[in-house]
């Protein structure tokens, strides 16, 4: 089997919300095929990417390093969709940011940015 990017979204999800169940949901996936393709990652890879307790998940030093690797390799294939069919794959520009700056600054910021931009797709995160 081979490194599927499927796989890499998901395991990027579970590791940015340290939560299994919640990336599952936030995927519109079930629990336990979130929970099954982390095994068949880890499996495949010969590691323990994440170590497991009642408060969520936490990647081990493995895990740590593919997430890096996941990272630059799902905004690769973003870049490479875009580049061919811009239309239908939009490049994205996400901000994060607290609720307080959020509310008071950035969204002033973000409507000027998409008046100047409106090829970039946006998301904004508090």
């Amino acid at each position: 089997m081979l490194l599927d990017t499927q796989d890499l979204l998901i395991f990027k999800h579970v590791a940015d919300i340290h939560s299994i169940s919640k990336a599952a949901e936030k995927l519109g996936y079930v629990q336990s095929n979130v929970s099954q393709r982390i095994k068949l990652l880890e499996d495949e890879l010969g590691a323990r990417l994440l170590i497991r307790s009642n408060r969520g998940v936490k990647l081990t030093e493995e895990g740590t390093t593919l997430y890096q690797y996941a990272e630059d390799i799902l905004k690769l294939m973003q870049d490479a969709k875009s580049a061919i069919n811009k239309n239908k794959w939009r490049e994205y520009l996400v901000i994060a940011a607290t609720q307080t700056i959020s509310e008071a600054l950035l969204l002033k910021l973000f409507l000027l940015f998409m008046k100047e931009n409106d090829d970039i797709g946006m998301s904004m995160k508090t």
